[in-house]
C-alpha cells in the first residue's frame, strides 16, 4: 500500500488535461484485452476534458490522488439523475495509472467517493462496469458492491460491449 499518497477534492486550478491524460493511460491498460487495440491506440489524451467539464457542471465530485506532485488516480461521483434511481449515488469513474494498481489507492478513492455520497444522504450507490472487465469487477466486489441483473449494451469505438450495474447499500 502506498503511504505517500494524498487524496483531495478537485480544485478549479487543477489541470483538466493532466486528468484526461490519466484517463487515456488507464483505458489503454485496463481495456487492452477487452476493446479494439486500434481504438485504444487512437485515444486522445485530451478526449476526456469535455466529459470532465460536463461532470463539473452536473456538480459531480471529483477526487484526485497524488503521489508527490504526480497525479496517480481519479474518482468521480454524483447524485444519480437516472429514472428509478432518485436519491441514489453514482460512481461515474475510478481510474489509476497502471503502475499504481494494487497499492490500495483505488480503495482510498472509492472510500472518499462513498463518504461524499453518504454526506449527501445517498444510502444506495451504483456504478456501471464492462461485463468483461473481470479485474474491476473483482475490485468492486471486494469493496462491497454486488452485481445486479441490469445489463446494457454499449458501443465503445467500433466495439459492441455490455456493461452491468453494480449496487452498494450502506448499512
Amino acid at each position: 500500500m502506498s503511504q505517500s499518497v494524498c487524496i483531495r477534492p478537485f480544485m478549479w486550478e487543477d489541470d483538466l488535461h493532466q486528468i484526461s491524460c490519466l484517463y487515456a493511460e488507464s483505458w489503454r491498460a485496463a481495456y487492452r484485452d477487452i476493446l479494439d487495440p486500434e481504438y485504444l491506440a487512437a485515444l486522445s489524451d485530451d478526449g476526456w476534458i469535455r466529459h470532465l467539464r460536463a461532470d463539473l457542471r452536473k456538480e459531480a465530485m471529483i477526487w484526485l490522488a497524488f503521489e508527490g506532485q504526480q497525479l496517480v488516480g481519479v474518482s468521480t461521483c454524483q447524485i444519480s439523475g437516472e429514472n428509478g434511481y432518485q436519491g441514489w449515488g453514482e460512481i461515474i469513474s475510478l481510474y489509476l495509472r497502471p503502475t499504481f494498481w494494487r497499492q490500495g489507492i483505488g480503495r482510498q478513492l472509492m472510500q472518499k467517493a462513498l463518504a461524499s455520497l453518504w454526506e449527501l444522504e445517498c444510502r444506495d450507490v451504483y456504478l456501471w462496469v464492462l461485463v468483461d472487465n473481470n479485474r474491476a469487477r473483482g475490485f468492486y466486489e471486494k469493496m462491497g458492491f454486488q452485481p445486479s441483473s441490469d445489463i446494457r449494451a454499449c458501443r465503445i469505438g467500433n466495439c459492441l460491449a455490455s456493461k452491468i450495474r453494480y449496487v452498494y447499500h450502506f448499512h
